[in-house]
């Protein structure tokens, strides 16, 4: 399992609490749980396993579809995100936004849910368009015909072909222009 080392990574990068996301369950770890179970000595990371202090609610997981790291603050959210995508970046992508950093299966994004819908629908990749403004919609817009939103990152309105200030303005410039 991929969960301990990740624990681990984030917490040494300043994680504070954590998410972990099932098909049918979301449990939080806070930073004074977290906090407990190190002081007891209960939660070392340095195992090889996943120690005693990880809430049991945890450890009984069978299908993890998300690891979500909470920081206080942005450059440790960049920073542990950067740490997860050069430890695990074939096997794992990380996602920052603010001061949460979102890891799922590399294999996962929006922009492979799209293909699986426009195949299943029969719509050609270039009859599909997407709007984003965070780090996760970044394959998605490199993908499809992107846009992004005014107010998105500009690392994130570099992989858009246009920049639009509302999904409004998105819409009517796809109306005009009948693409």
């Amino acid at each position: 399992s991929v969960l301990l080392p990740l624990m681990r990574l984030t917490r040494k990068d300043g994680m504070r609490a954590i998410v972990v996301s099932t098909p049918r369950h979301e449990i939080f770890v806070g930073s004074e749980e977290l906090n407990r179970a190190e002081k007891s000595g209960r939660l070392d990371f340095e195992q090889d396993s996943l120690p005693a202090g990880v809430p049991s609610r945890i450890r009984k997981l069978k299908r993890i579809v998300q690891y979500t790291a909470i920081f206080d603050s942005v450059p440790d959210c960049v920073n542990g995100s950067r740490s997860v995508e050069k430890n695990f970046g074939e096997s794992i992508s990380a996602y920052p936004s603010d001061c949460v950093v979102d890891c799922v299966h590399a294999e996962v994004s929006k922009a492979i849910g799209i293909k699986a819908v426009a195949d299943y629908c029969g719509i050609p990749a270039e009859r599909c368009y997407a709007v984003g403004d965070n780090y996760n919609d970044i394959r998605m817009l490199d993908a499809y015909y992107g846009f992004a939103v005014e107010s998105a990152n500009e690392e994130v309105k570099t992989h858009a072909k246009q920049v639009v200030s509302s999904v409004a303005e998105m819409i009517e410039i796809l109306l005009r222009d009948n693409k």
